[in-house]
Protein backbone atom coordinates (compact mmCIF):
# COMPACT_ATOMS: atom_id res chain seq x y z
CA UNK A 1 0.00 0.00 0.00
CA UNK A 2 1.62 3.23 -1.06
CA UNK A 3 0.87 5.88 1.53
CA UNK A 4 3.49 8.47 0.70
CA UNK A 5 3.67 10.56 -2.42
CA UNK A 6 6.53 12.52 -3.87
CA UNK A 7 6.66 14.80 -6.86
CA UNK A 8 10.15 13.75 -7.95
CA UNK A 9 11.68 10.27 -8.42
CA UNK A 10 13.03 8.62 -5.30
CA UNK A 11 16.07 6.33 -5.11
CA UNK A 12 16.06 2.58 -4.74
CA UNK A 13 15.94 1.11 -1.21
CA UNK A 14 18.57 -1.09 0.40
CA UNK A 15 16.74 -4.37 0.10
CA UNK A 16 15.93 -4.10 -3.59
CA UNK A 17 12.82 -2.09 -2.88
CA UNK A 18 10.89 -0.72 -5.81
CA UNK A 19 11.54 2.92 -6.62
CA UNK A 20 9.26 5.57 -5.16
CA UNK A 21 9.43 7.09 -1.70
CA UNK A 22 6.82 5.08 0.11
CA UNK A 23 6.87 4.83 3.88
CA UNK A 24 8.96 1.68 3.60
CA UNK A 25 11.60 3.04 1.23
CA UNK A 26 12.21 5.98 3.53
CA UNK A 27 13.78 3.43 5.88
CA UNK A 28 16.31 0.64 5.93
CA UNK A 29 13.77 -2.10 6.39
CA UNK A 30 12.80 -5.73 6.50
CA UNK A 31 13.35 -8.12 9.36
CA UNK A 32 12.99 -11.82 8.57
CA UNK A 33 11.16 -12.33 11.85
CA UNK A 34 10.09 -15.67 13.20
CA UNK A 35 6.41 -16.41 12.71
CA UNK A 36 4.16 -17.40 15.58
CA UNK A 37 4.21 -21.22 15.40
CA UNK A 38 0.43 -21.76 15.28
CA UNK A 39 -2.09 -21.81 12.44
CA UNK A 40 -4.48 -18.94 11.86
CA UNK A 41 -7.93 -19.20 13.42
CA UNK A 42 -11.03 -17.06 13.74
CA UNK A 43 -10.62 -14.54 16.59
CA UNK A 44 -12.98 -15.03 19.52
CA UNK A 45 -14.14 -12.01 21.54
CA UNK A 46 -13.97 -11.68 25.31
CA UNK A 47 -11.66 -12.53 28.14
CA UNK A 48 -8.83 -10.90 30.07
CA UNK A 49 -5.18 -10.91 28.99
CA UNK A 50 -2.57 -10.62 31.74
CA UNK A 51 0.90 -9.55 30.68
CA UNK A 52 3.96 -9.70 32.90
CA UNK A 53 6.69 -7.10 32.44
CA UNK A 54 9.96 -6.53 34.25
CA UNK A 55 9.01 -3.15 35.75
CA UNK A 56 6.24 -0.65 36.32
CA UNK A 57 6.54 2.76 34.62
CA UNK A 58 6.67 5.90 36.72
CA UNK A 59 4.71 7.88 34.11
CA UNK A 60 2.80 7.33 30.88
CA UNK A 61 3.01 10.91 29.69
CA UNK A 62 4.50 10.77 26.15
CA UNK A 63 6.99 13.37 27.33
CA UNK A 64 8.51 10.76 29.65
CA UNK A 65 8.17 7.58 27.57
CA UNK A 66 11.25 5.92 26.12
CA UNK A 67 11.99 2.49 27.57
CA UNK A 68 10.56 -0.80 26.37
CA UNK A 69 8.37 -1.26 29.46
CA UNK A 70 7.00 2.29 29.24
CA UNK A 71 6.13 1.76 25.59
CA UNK A 72 4.50 -1.62 26.27
CA UNK A 73 2.17 -0.05 28.83
CA UNK A 74 1.59 3.00 26.66
CA UNK A 75 0.44 1.22 23.50
CA UNK A 76 -2.44 -0.29 25.44
CA UNK A 77 -4.05 3.15 25.77
CA UNK A 78 -2.39 5.18 23.01
CA UNK A 79 -2.26 5.04 19.25
CA UNK A 80 0.60 6.62 17.34
CA UNK A 81 0.23 8.43 14.04
CA UNK A 82 1.91 5.52 12.24
CA UNK A 83 2.90 2.03 13.34
CA UNK A 84 5.42 -0.70 12.45
CA UNK A 85 4.54 -4.08 10.96
CA UNK A 86 6.27 -7.44 11.23
CA UNK A 87 8.64 -6.57 8.37
CA UNK A 88 9.73 -3.40 10.18
CA UNK A 89 7.85 -1.23 7.68
CA UNK A 90 5.87 1.86 8.59
CA UNK A 91 2.12 1.49 8.15
CA UNK A 92 -0.93 3.72 8.73
CA UNK A 93 -2.50 4.19 12.14
CA UNK A 94 -4.13 7.46 13.24
CA UNK A 95 -2.62 8.97 10.10
CA UNK A 96 -3.67 7.27 6.89
CA UNK A 97 -0.73 8.55 4.85
CA UNK A 98 1.52 11.47 4.06
CA UNK A 99 2.94 13.50 1.23
CA UNK A 100 6.50 14.82 1.34
CA UNK A 101 7.84 17.78 -0.61
CA UNK A 102 10.67 17.29 -3.16
CA UNK A 103 13.20 18.85 -0.78
CA UNK A 104 12.15 16.48 2.04
CA UNK A 105 11.29 19.35 4.40
CA UNK A 106 7.50 19.44 4.40
CA UNK A 107 5.25 16.56 5.38
CA UNK A 108 1.50 16.76 4.94
CA UNK A 109 -0.37 14.17 6.98
CA UNK A 110 -3.85 12.87 6.23
CA UNK A 111 -5.64 11.87 9.42
CA UNK A 112 -8.22 9.22 10.15
CA UNK A 113 -11.70 10.65 10.60
CA UNK A 114 -14.30 9.77 13.21
CA UNK A 115 -11.83 8.84 15.98
CA UNK A 116 -12.31 10.02 19.56
CA UNK A 117 -10.16 9.98 22.67
CA UNK A 118 -11.38 7.93 25.63
CA UNK A 119 -12.81 11.08 27.23
CA UNK A 120 -14.84 11.94 24.14
CA UNK A 121 -12.48 14.62 22.82
CA UNK A 122 -12.36 14.48 19.01
CA UNK A 123 -9.15 13.35 17.37
CA UNK A 124 -8.41 15.82 14.60
CA UNK A 125 -5.74 18.11 13.21
CA UNK A 126 -5.92 20.42 16.23
CA UNK A 127 -5.17 17.48 18.54
CA UNK A 128 -2.13 16.52 16.46
CA UNK A 129 -0.83 20.11 16.49
CA UNK A 130 -1.31 20.24 20.27
CA UNK A 131 0.62 17.00 20.82
CA UNK A 132 3.50 17.74 18.45
CA UNK A 133 3.90 21.29 19.75
CA UNK A 134 3.96 19.92 23.29
CA UNK A 135 6.70 17.36 22.72
CA UNK A 136 8.90 19.78 20.77
CA UNK A 137 8.67 22.60 23.33
CA UNK A 138 12.07 22.62 25.12
CA UNK A 139 10.37 23.80 28.31
CA UNK A 140 8.65 20.41 28.55
CA UNK A 141 11.98 18.52 28.43
CA UNK A 142 10.61 15.62 26.41
CA UNK A 143 12.95 12.66 26.29
CA UNK A 144 12.32 12.77 22.56
CA UNK A 145 13.54 16.35 22.14
CA UNK A 146 16.60 15.42 20.09
CA UNK A 147 14.38 13.69 17.56
CA UNK A 148 11.77 16.43 17.21
CA UNK A 149 14.06 19.46 17.37
CA UNK A 150 14.14 19.50 13.57
CA UNK A 151 10.46 20.49 13.45
CA UNK A 152 10.13 24.15 12.50
CA UNK A 153 6.35 24.44 12.59
CA UNK A 154 3.17 22.39 12.81
CA UNK A 155 -0.17 23.67 11.58
CA UNK A 156 -3.61 22.41 10.71
CA UNK A 157 -4.49 22.98 7.07
CA UNK A 158 -7.90 21.36 7.40
CA UNK A 159 -9.93 19.40 9.97
CA UNK A 160 -7.93 16.26 9.16
CA UNK A 161 -4.82 17.65 7.48
CA UNK A 162 -1.60 18.62 9.24
CA UNK A 163 1.42 20.29 7.66
CA UNK A 164 4.78 19.78 9.36
CA UNK A 165 7.63 21.99 8.21
CA UNK A 166 11.15 20.78 9.04
CA UNK A 167 14.32 22.86 9.34
CA UNK A 168 16.17 20.42 7.07
CA UNK A 169 15.42 17.25 5.15
CA UNK A 170 14.89 14.48 7.68
CA UNK A 171 14.87 10.98 6.24
CA UNK A 172 13.93 9.28 9.52
CA UNK A 173 11.02 11.58 10.29
CA UNK A 174 8.31 9.04 9.35
CA UNK A 175 9.81 6.58 11.83
CA UNK A 176 9.56 9.18 14.61
CA UNK A 177 5.82 9.27 13.97
CA UNK A 178 5.62 5.61 15.09
CA UNK A 179 7.15 6.38 18.48
CA UNK A 180 6.49 8.25 21.73
CA UNK A 181 6.48 11.76 20.16
CA UNK A 182 3.47 10.68 18.10
CA UNK A 183 1.53 8.98 20.90
CA UNK A 184 -1.62 11.04 20.80
CA UNK A 185 -2.81 12.23 24.22
CA UNK A 186 -6.16 13.88 24.83
CA UNK A 187 -5.60 17.68 24.85
CA UNK A 188 -8.53 17.99 27.26
CA UNK A 189 -6.96 15.59 29.78
CA UNK A 190 -3.51 17.13 29.51
CA UNK A 191 -4.81 20.67 30.02
CA UNK A 192 -6.91 19.56 32.99
CA UNK A 193 -3.90 18.20 34.91
CA UNK A 194 -0.54 18.82 33.16
CA UNK A 195 1.57 17.61 36.10
CA UNK A 196 -0.46 14.56 37.01
CA UNK A 197 -1.44 13.51 33.52
CA UNK A 198 1.19 10.76 33.35
CA UNK A 199 -0.67 8.89 36.10
CA UNK A 200 -3.99 8.96 34.23
CA UNK A 201 -3.24 8.74 30.50
CA UNK A 202 -6.06 9.23 28.00
CA UNK A 203 -5.52 8.15 24.40
CA UNK A 204 -7.46 6.79 21.46
CA UNK A 205 -6.07 3.28 21.93
CA UNK A 206 -7.81 -0.10 22.04
CA UNK A 207 -8.16 -0.02 25.83
CA UNK A 208 -8.84 2.72 28.35
CA UNK A 209 -7.26 2.87 31.78
CA UNK A 210 -9.63 2.13 34.68
CA UNK A 211 -7.19 1.43 37.53
CA UNK A 212 -3.46 1.75 38.12
CA UNK A 213 -1.93 0.66 41.39
CA UNK A 214 1.74 1.48 40.99
CA UNK A 215 3.95 -1.52 41.56
CA UNK A 216 1.00 -3.89 41.34
CA UNK A 217 -1.51 -3.75 38.47
CA UNK A 218 -2.44 -1.64 35.48
CA UNK A 219 -5.99 -2.47 34.40
CA UNK A 220 -7.48 -1.29 31.13
CA UNK A 221 -10.88 -2.11 29.68
CA UNK A 222 -12.01 -2.43 26.09
CA UNK A 223 -12.58 0.77 24.16
CA UNK A 224 -16.00 0.03 22.61
CA UNK A 225 -15.55 2.85 20.10
CA UNK A 226 -12.15 1.80 18.80
CA UNK A 227 -11.57 2.79 15.20
CA UNK A 228 -10.25 -0.59 14.04
CA UNK A 229 -13.36 -2.49 13.07
CA UNK A 230 -13.95 -5.52 15.28
CA UNK A 231 -10.95 -4.82 17.53
CA UNK A 232 -10.01 -5.16 20.27
CA UNK A 233 -11.19 -8.70 20.86
CA UNK A 234 -10.38 -8.82 24.57
CA UNK A 235 -12.56 -7.29 27.28
CA UNK A 236 -9.68 -6.33 29.51
CA UNK A 237 -5.89 -6.15 29.64
CA UNK A 238 -3.94 -6.33 32.89
CA UNK A 239 -0.24 -5.46 33.02
CA UNK A 240 1.84 -6.48 36.02
CA UNK A 241 5.28 -5.02 36.63
CA UNK A 242 7.22 -7.82 38.34
CA UNK A 243 10.75 -6.65 39.02
CA UNK A 244 11.94 -9.90 40.55
CA UNK A 245 12.83 -12.30 37.74
CA UNK A 246 12.11 -15.41 39.83
CA UNK A 247 8.66 -14.02 40.61
CA UNK A 248 8.04 -13.40 36.91
CA UNK A 249 9.04 -16.96 36.04
CA UNK A 250 6.99 -18.53 38.82
CA UNK A 251 3.96 -16.39 37.98
CA UNK A 252 4.16 -17.44 34.33
CA UNK A 253 4.64 -21.10 35.23
CA UNK A 254 1.64 -20.98 37.59
CA UNK A 255 -0.71 -19.80 34.86
CA UNK A 256 -1.34 -16.41 36.44
CA UNK A 257 0.16 -14.72 33.36
CA UNK A 258 -0.91 -15.21 29.78
CA UNK A 259 2.11 -13.45 28.31
CA UNK A 260 5.60 -12.72 29.60
CA UNK A 261 7.74 -10.07 27.93
CA UNK A 262 11.51 -9.80 28.22
CA UNK A 263 11.91 -13.12 30.03
CA UNK A 264 15.20 -13.81 31.82
CA UNK A 265 17.60 -15.54 29.39
CA UNK A 266 17.84 -18.81 31.31
CA UNK A 267 14.06 -19.09 31.49
CA UNK A 268 13.69 -18.13 27.83
CA UNK A 269 16.18 -20.79 26.78
CA UNK A 270 14.28 -23.43 28.77
CA UNK A 271 10.84 -22.32 27.55
CA UNK A 272 12.02 -22.48 23.96
CA UNK A 273 11.94 -26.28 24.32
CA UNK A 274 8.80 -26.38 26.48
CA UNK A 275 5.71 -27.42 24.51
CA UNK A 276 3.44 -25.83 27.11
CA UNK A 277 4.28 -22.37 25.77
CA UNK A 278 4.55 -20.49 22.50
CA UNK A 279 7.94 -18.85 21.95
CA UNK A 280 7.71 -15.78 19.73
CA UNK A 281 11.09 -14.40 18.66
CA UNK A 282 11.07 -11.07 16.80
CA UNK A 283 14.24 -9.78 15.17
CA UNK A 284 15.28 -6.72 17.16
CA UNK A 285 16.25 -3.21 16.14
CA UNK A 286 18.63 -2.34 18.98
CA UNK A 287 21.48 -3.44 21.23
CA UNK A 288 22.71 -3.97 24.78
CA UNK A 289 25.83 -2.09 25.80
CA UNK A 290 27.96 -0.54 28.49
CA UNK A 291 27.75 3.25 28.27
CA UNK A 292 30.56 5.46 29.57
CA UNK A 293 30.15 8.87 31.13
CA UNK A 294 32.80 10.97 29.43
CA UNK A 295 32.72 13.50 32.25
CA UNK A 296 34.47 10.93 34.44
CA UNK A 297 38.13 11.95 34.64
CA UNK A 298 39.49 8.57 33.53
CA UNK A 299 36.73 7.65 31.08
CA UNK A 300 37.07 10.85 29.11
CA UNK A 301 40.40 9.42 27.88
CA UNK A 302 39.81 7.16 24.89
CA UNK A 303 42.74 4.93 25.94
CA UNK A 304 40.87 3.96 29.10
CA UNK A 305 37.65 3.27 27.23
CA UNK A 306 39.51 1.22 24.63
CA UNK A 307 41.29 -0.69 27.41
CA UNK A 308 37.94 -1.60 28.92
CA UNK A 309 36.71 -2.75 25.51
CA UNK A 310 39.76 -4.99 25.14
CA UNK A 311 39.25 -6.34 28.67
CA UNK A 312 35.64 -7.36 27.94
CA UNK A 313 35.01 -10.94 26.85
CA UNK A 314 31.78 -10.28 24.99
CA UNK A 315 31.41 -13.72 23.45
CA UNK A 316 31.78 -15.33 26.88
CA UNK A 317 29.13 -13.04 28.37
CA UNK A 318 26.63 -13.87 25.66
CA UNK A 319 27.25 -17.60 25.95
CA UNK A 320 27.49 -17.98 29.72
CA UNK A 321 24.94 -15.44 30.98
CA UNK A 322 22.57 -14.95 28.05
CA UNK A 323 22.57 -18.63 26.99
CA UNK A 324 23.58 -17.76 23.46
CA UNK A 325 20.18 -16.20 22.65
CA UNK A 326 21.46 -12.85 21.34
CA UNK A 327 24.29 -12.28 18.89
CA UNK A 328 27.43 -10.38 19.82
CA UNK A 329 27.13 -6.77 18.66
CA UNK A 330 29.59 -4.47 16.93
CA UNK A 331 27.14 -1.68 16.07
CA UNK A 332 24.02 0.01 17.51
CA UNK A 333 21.94 -1.41 14.63
CA UNK A 334 20.19 -4.72 15.23
CA UNK A 335 19.37 -7.29 12.58
CA UNK A 336 15.89 -5.81 12.22
CA UNK A 337 17.71 -3.09 10.25
CA UNK A 338 19.31 -5.13 7.44
CA UNK A 339 21.67 -3.71 4.85
CA UNK A 340 24.16 -2.36 7.39
CA UNK A 341 27.58 -3.92 7.93
CA UNK A 342 29.25 -5.25 11.05
CA UNK A 343 32.50 -3.61 12.18
CA UNK A 344 35.19 -6.12 11.25
CA UNK A 345 37.90 -4.66 13.46
CA UNK A 346 35.77 -4.01 16.56
CA UNK A 347 38.01 -4.05 19.68
CA UNK A 348 38.46 -7.72 20.48
CA UNK A 349 39.30 -9.31 23.81
CA UNK A 350 43.00 -8.76 24.37
CA UNK A 351 44.04 -8.47 28.00
CA UNK A 352 47.65 -7.60 27.16
CA UNK A 353 46.52 -4.71 24.97
CA UNK A 354 44.17 -3.51 27.71
CA UNK A 355 46.99 -3.46 30.25
CA UNK A 356 49.30 -1.66 27.81
CA UNK A 357 46.73 1.08 27.19
CA UNK A 358 46.20 1.58 30.92
CA UNK A 359 49.95 1.74 31.45
CA UNK A 360 50.16 4.38 28.74
CA UNK A 361 47.40 6.33 30.49
CA UNK A 362 49.58 6.21 33.59
CA UNK A 363 47.04 6.82 36.36
CA UNK A 364 44.95 4.52 38.57
CA UNK A 365 41.52 3.89 37.12
CA UNK A 366 38.50 3.41 39.35
CA UNK A 367 34.92 3.25 38.02
CA UNK A 368 31.50 2.14 39.16
CA UNK A 369 29.10 0.14 36.98
CA UNK A 370 25.42 0.95 37.33
CA UNK A 371 22.72 -1.59 36.44
CA UNK A 372 19.13 -2.44 37.26
CA UNK A 373 18.52 -4.83 40.11
CA UNK A 374 17.67 -7.88 38.03
CA UNK A 375 19.68 -11.10 38.65
CA UNK A 376 20.87 -11.30 35.04
CA UNK A 377 22.08 -7.69 35.19
CA UNK A 378 23.89 -8.38 38.45
CA UNK A 379 25.57 -11.46 36.94
CA UNK A 380 26.60 -9.40 33.93
CA UNK A 381 28.22 -6.57 35.88
CA UNK A 382 29.86 -9.05 38.26
CA UNK A 383 31.44 -10.70 35.24
CA UNK A 384 32.48 -7.31 33.87
CA UNK A 385 33.96 -6.43 37.25
CA UNK A 386 36.13 -9.56 37.20
CA UNK A 387 37.22 -8.98 33.60
CA UNK A 388 38.12 -5.33 34.10
CA UNK A 389 39.89 -5.95 37.38
CA UNK A 390 42.20 -8.40 35.61
CA UNK A 391 43.36 -5.44 33.53
CA UNK A 392 44.04 -3.40 36.67
CA UNK A 393 40.83 -1.35 36.97
CA UNK A 394 39.13 -0.97 40.33
CA UNK A 395 35.40 -1.58 39.84
CA UNK A 396 32.46 -0.87 42.15
CA UNK A 397 28.99 -2.27 41.46
CA UNK A 398 25.79 -0.24 41.90
CA UNK A 399 22.26 -1.61 41.57
CA UNK A 400 19.05 0.42 41.33
CA UNK A 401 15.53 -0.30 40.12
CA UNK A 402 14.83 0.16 36.43
CA UNK A 403 13.05 3.51 36.80
CA UNK A 404 16.01 4.94 38.72
CA UNK A 405 18.46 3.49 36.20
CA UNK A 406 16.69 5.32 33.40
CA UNK A 407 16.66 8.56 35.36
CA UNK A 408 20.36 8.27 36.24
CA UNK A 409 21.22 7.65 32.61
CA UNK A 410 19.19 10.62 31.39
CA UNK A 411 20.71 12.94 34.02
CA UNK A 412 24.26 11.59 33.46
CA UNK A 413 24.62 10.31 37.05
CA UNK A 414 26.87 7.30 36.49
CA UNK A 415 30.40 6.29 35.52
CA UNK A 416 29.66 3.20 33.44
CA UNK A 417 26.22 1.64 33.05
CA UNK A 418 24.77 -1.56 31.65
CA UNK A 419 21.87 -0.51 29.47
CA UNK A 420 19.90 -1.48 26.40
CA UNK A 421 18.07 0.36 23.68
CA UNK A 422 15.30 -1.67 22.10
CA UNK A 423 15.83 0.28 18.89
CA UNK A 424 13.60 1.89 16.31
CA UNK A 425 12.82 1.19 12.63
CA UNK A 426 15.34 3.69 11.28
CA UNK A 427 19.09 3.81 12.02
CA UNK A 428 19.01 7.54 12.78
CA UNK A 429 16.82 6.86 15.82
CA UNK A 430 19.42 4.46 17.21
CA UNK A 431 22.22 7.02 17.17
CA UNK A 432 21.34 10.71 16.70
CA UNK A 433 19.92 11.46 20.14
CA UNK A 434 22.64 9.37 21.78
CA UNK A 435 25.75 10.70 20.06
CA UNK A 436 25.09 14.12 18.50
CA UNK A 437 26.86 16.94 20.34
CA UNK A 438 23.70 19.09 20.31
CA UNK A 439 22.30 16.76 22.97
CA UNK A 440 25.50 16.46 25.01
CA UNK A 441 25.18 19.62 27.09
CA UNK A 442 21.56 19.16 28.18
CA UNK A 443 21.01 18.38 31.83
CA UNK A 444 18.57 15.68 30.78
CA UNK A 445 19.13 13.87 27.50
CA UNK A 446 19.61 10.48 25.90
CA UNK A 447 23.23 11.41 25.16
CA UNK A 448 23.93 9.55 28.37
CA UNK A 449 27.70 9.93 28.41
CA UNK A 450 27.75 13.47 26.94
CA UNK A 451 29.78 12.35 23.95
CA UNK A 452 30.66 15.08 21.43
CA UNK A 453 32.53 14.73 18.15
CA UNK A 454 32.53 17.05 15.16
CA UNK A 455 33.14 14.07 12.89
CA UNK A 456 30.16 12.23 14.35
CA UNK A 457 27.98 15.33 14.01
CA UNK A 458 28.78 15.55 10.31
CA UNK A 459 27.83 11.91 9.78
CA UNK A 460 24.62 12.08 11.80
CA UNK A 461 23.49 15.30 10.11
CA UNK A 462 24.23 13.78 6.72
CA UNK A 463 22.30 10.62 7.59
CA UNK A 464 19.24 12.64 8.51
CA UNK A 465 19.30 14.68 5.33
CA UNK A 466 20.19 11.95 2.83
CA UNK A 467 17.07 10.46 1.24
CA UNK A 468 18.78 7.69 -0.75
CA UNK A 469 18.75 4.54 1.45
CA UNK A 470 21.86 3.13 -0.23
CA UNK A 471 23.84 6.27 0.53
CA UNK A 472 22.44 6.30 4.04
CA UNK A 473 23.80 2.79 4.56
CA UNK A 474 27.30 4.02 3.76
CA UNK A 475 26.89 6.85 6.26
CA UNK A 476 25.67 4.62 9.07
CA UNK A 477 28.43 2.09 8.45
CA UNK A 478 30.84 5.01 8.96
CA UNK A 479 28.97 5.86 12.18
CA UNK A 480 29.54 2.30 13.39
CA UNK A 481 33.25 2.47 12.63
CA UNK A 482 33.60 5.80 14.42
CA UNK A 483 31.84 4.41 17.49
CA UNK A 484 34.24 1.46 17.45
CA UNK A 485 37.15 3.92 17.35
CA UNK A 486 35.88 6.34 20.02
CA UNK A 487 34.12 3.69 22.19
CA UNK A 488 31.58 5.86 24.03
CA UNK A 489 29.83 2.50 24.39
CA UNK A 490 31.07 -1.06 24.47
CA UNK A 491 28.45 -2.97 22.50
CA UNK A 492 27.78 -6.36 24.05
CA UNK A 493 24.93 -7.93 22.09
CA UNK A 494 22.01 -7.22 19.83
CA UNK A 495 18.59 -7.25 21.41
CA UNK A 496 17.00 -10.62 22.00
CA UNK A 497 13.53 -9.98 23.40
CA UNK A 498 11.37 -13.05 22.90
CA UNK A 499 7.73 -13.10 23.97
CA UNK A 500 6.40 -16.12 25.83
CA UNK A 501 2.69 -16.93 25.76
CA UNK A 502 0.34 -19.72 26.69
CA UNK A 503 -1.21 -21.59 23.78
CA UNK A 504 -4.58 -19.98 24.52
CA UNK A 505 -3.19 -16.64 23.38
CA UNK A 506 -3.46 -15.84 19.70
CA UNK A 507 -2.74 -12.90 17.45
CA UNK A 508 0.64 -11.73 18.78
CA UNK A 509 2.52 -10.36 15.80
CA UNK A 510 6.34 -10.68 15.95
CA UNK A 511 7.08 -7.02 15.27
CA UNK A 512 10.82 -6.28 15.56
CA UNK A 513 10.32 -3.92 18.52
CA UNK A 514 8.92 -6.90 20.53
CA UNK A 515 5.92 -4.89 21.75
CA UNK A 516 2.67 -6.81 22.15
CA UNK A 517 0.02 -4.94 20.18
CA UNK A 518 -2.99 -5.95 22.24
CA UNK A 519 -5.69 -4.77 19.82
CA UNK A 520 -5.16 -7.86 17.65
CA UNK A 521 -4.69 -10.36 20.49
CA UNK A 522 -7.41 -12.81 21.51
CA UNK A 523 -7.74 -15.88 23.68
CA UNK A 524 -9.16 -19.34 23.16
CA UNK A 525 -11.84 -19.68 25.81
Amino acid sequence: MQIAKRSSPAPRGLAGVAAGLTMATALLFGSGVAAQPRPAATPKPGGTLTIGTEADPSSLDPLRIGSYVERQFAIVVYDTLFDVDVQGRIVPSLATGYQVSPDGRKYTLSLREGVKFHDGTPFNAEAVVFNLDRVRDPANTCRCLGNVAAIESVKATGPYKVEIQLKTAYASFPAILTDAPAMMASPTAVRADPKGYGNAPVGTGPFKLVEWTKGSRFIAEKNPHYWKGGQPYLDRVVLRGLQNSETREATMQSGALDVLTQPPPKFAAAVRKDKRFAYIDPTGFGSMFVAFNLQNEALKDVRVRMAIAHATQRELLVKAIYHGLPKVATTPFGYGLPGLSQVKDYPEYNLAKAKALLAEYGKPVSVSILADNQPVALMTIQALQQMWQKAGIKVELKLVDQARLVQNMLSHEFDAALFRWSGRPDPDLNVYGFFHSSTASRKVSSNYGQYASAEMDRLLDAGRQELDPAKRAVIYNDVSRLLARDVPYVFLSYIAAPIIATHKVRGIDPVPDSLVRVASVWKEQ
